[in-house]
């Protein structure tokens, strides 16, 4: 491996590959260095602002009222069980249930200037019509997903019927 690394930096003249350049479209203020040291607190706060910003509120909202909806058309015996079944899932399912989550989740992926990038971007025009298309996206994106189950449900029919008894090869 040190043989490698060897030849490439023979390969650029000795230097190490320089960071390509990302044009930043004017009047955005993007982040192109941090201005302090990265630590935990400061990415999990980088990481609570994208997920604020993403509108992720609103994207779980959504999925989770999408969802219920298709369970309740596609199961009737639950229909009177709705209301348990949506105060189940606000205490587990909601985005106040799950922001500690995400934020974990993004914090470990994504390093602190890849959020306050992110964040930059969330603040823009476009960041803001990404984020207020989100529902209508989501619950659009759940019918098709049904509509085709639907279009092709005698072809899985045909699949589990030719299919052996679970457990079997």
């Amino acid at each position: 491996m040190r043989s490698l690394a060897f030849v490439f930096l023979v390969a650029c003249g000795g230097q190490a590959p320089r960071p390509v350049a990302v044009p930043t479209p004017a009047g955005i203020d993007w982040p192109a260095g941090l201005d302090h040291e990265s630590t935990d607190a400061t990415r999990s706060a980088a990481a609570l602002e994208v997920v604020e910003l993403s509108g992720m509120r609103v994207a779980m909202d959504a999925a989770l009222e999408v969802t219920l909806r298709q369970q309740m058309a596609s199961n009737p015996k639950i229909r009177p069980y709705e209301a348990i079944m949506r105060e189940f899932l606000s205490r587990y399912v909601t985005y106040e249930a799950l922001r500690g989550d995400f934020v974990k989740l993004f914090a470990s992926n994504f390093t602190e200037l890849q959020l306050r990038q992110m964040a930059a971007f969330y603040r823009t025009p476009t960041g803001r019509a990404a984020v207020g298309a989100q529902a209508h996206l989501i619950e659009t994106g759940a019918k098709l997903g049904a509509s085709r189950v639907q279009e092709h449900m005698a072809e899985l029919v045909d699949m589990i019927k030719r299919a052996p008894p679970s457990g079997e090869p």
